[in-house]
């Protein structure tokens, strides 16, 4: 019996059954939090999806690593998924879906800088100095791109301070100060992030089995970053067209070694998290 022709929607709907494994992922991994009136925190379904949905749409930009008939006429991608018994449709709205999401984090990101510290020790510099050379005569240069702003009176430069400080110990009690530089993350650490997020979705669709993931999920996280152009081109130099389960398996496991333990500071640009 053939196989269903598989089209693409020109438009999702919130309720479309092919975003079921983008559902899936997210109230997993990205529910929704608010608190009750006892002041527990409990979570709800998440919000994403439909943020994605919204992207895929044309509510906004949605960046997509290959066209929908480069993945359907993929045989690799294809086979891998007809021996997990993934639905081909719903599974490309996930591609779609962490790709875009982990690019929010890699390429549109923003790293967390502590502020906090870089204010404390403008202070402790100053009270040094001041200790150091109390009577020697200063002055404190704001400088920008094209001009220069110069305070001399000492008054002022110890009043800057005092309420740099007041502030610094107010904000503490509240919460970590934190301000935000833009983040440019290298292919394989974006390769490592969305084959983490991938692995989580095989996991989650899986919980009740003893390995995390299987050597054919893997191969298919693997040709996913190898379509999309993630990849090492060490991988590709050595394998070229021969892939096999084992070269994936090998390549999987070093990505996932080589970031081990990593703490990757940097807030989405894409999507309210």
């Amino acid at each position: 019996m053939p196989e269903k022709e598989i089209t693409e929607a020109s438009e999702l709907q919130y309720t479309s059954p092919e975003t079921e494994y983008v559902w899936k992922y997210a109230n997993e991994y990205i529910p929704d939090e608010f608190t009750a009136d006892d002041g527990k925190i409990l979570l709800g379904e998440s919000q994403i999806p439909f943020e994605f949905i919204d992207k895929y749409n044309d509510a906004k930009p949605l960046e997509r690593p290959i066209s929908f008939d480069a993945y359907l006429n993929n045989d690799i991608i294809c086979t891998l998924l007809d021996d997990l018994k993934l639905d081909k449709l719903k599974f490309w709205y996930l591609f779609l879906f962490l790709y875009d999401l982990v690019s929010g984090y890699c390429k549109k990101g923003v790293q967390i800088v502590d502020s906090g510290q870089q204010i404390n020790e403008f202070i402790t510099a100053f009270e040094t100095f001041v200790e150091e050379n109390p009577n020697q005569k200063m002055k404190l240069t704001l400088k920008s791109e094209y001009q220069i702003g110069v305070i001399k009176d000492i008054s002022t430069i110890q009043y800057i301070i005092k309420y740099c400080k007041q502030g610094l110990e107010e904000e503490s009690k509240k919460r970590i100060i934190q301000g935000l530089q833009v983040n440019e993350d290298s292919n394989s650490k974006f390769a490592y992030l969305f084959a983490r997020q991938m692995t989580l979705f095989f996991q989650c669709m899986n919980p009740d089995r003893e390995i995390n993931i299987s050597d054919l999920e893997k191969a298919l996280i693997v040709q996913l970053i190898k379509v999309t152009g993630l990849a090492d081109p060490k991988f590709n130099s050595k394998y070229g067209k021969k892939y096999l389960a084992y070269d994936a398996k090998n390549y999987y496991n070093a990505l996932m070694n080589q970031y081990k333990g990593t703490v990757f500071e940097s807030c989405n640009g894409s999507y309210l998290i």
